[in-house]
């Protein structure tokens, strides 16, 4: 048995899943789901390969989540977090561990990464020449142990966009854009 079935096995046994090459019967996709209706259907094929792509993209993560779930548990100093008991990790963090021994710089709270593709743009070319899609604006609650608030954080899938924002800034970028929506399908302004 090698290293990589031994995390097969784990993610398996821990997600309930198998590795994309052994299992999961896909269900047939919606193919017009995808389109939204605006564009043509995309070919079963490049379907079938997009299914195939994104289930090992998951699993890729999930082995490395067991890989540092593992390397955690041989840590020697895996005492609880102690910075926590004066700041409480709040319930919209993400993160699976926190432990007495995270540098200063890594006592965040990170939520779940939201996403929107921005299908009107020039797709962006991976380094894999074969690959390439719309770009994406990313973004996510974050918060270091010792700040008051949380803050948003913008980043876009070129990783030459990062901002911060307050909540209260991005209370107002999200009222700002939902006005020019709101405009532009000749609403008027939001109430």
């Amino acid at each position: 048995m090698n290293d990589r079935t031994t995390l097969n096995d784990e993610a398996a046994r821990t997600t309930g899943r198998a590795d994309a090459e052994t299992a999961q019967p896909r269900a047939k996709y919606d193919r017009t789901r995808y389109a939204d209706g605006y564009g043509p259907q995309v070919p079963e094929a490049w379907e079938d390969k997009a299914y195939r792509e994104g289930f090992a993209a998951a699993n890729k993560v999930r082995f490395q989540y067991v890989g540092m779930a593992k390397a955690r548990e041989n840590e020697r100093d895996d005492e609880a977090a102690y910075w926590l008991e004066s700041h409480p990790c709040p319930e919209w963090c993400s993160r699976a561990l926190h432990l007495g021994s995270d540098h200063p710089t890594d006592r965040m709270h990170d939520s779940a990464i939201g996403f929107v593709s921005l299908n009107t743009m020039e797709p962006e070319v991976y380094p894999d020449p074969d690959r390439f899609g719309a770009p994406q604006v990313n973004f996510q609650l974050t918060q270091h142990y010792r700040e008051v608030e949380p803050r948003i954080y913008v980043s876009n899938s070129a990783q030459d966009l990062n901002l911060y924002a307050s909540l209260d800034e991005a209370e107002q970028f999200a009222n700002a854009l939902l006005t020019l929506v709101a405009r532009g399908r000749g609403e008027g302004s939001p109430t």
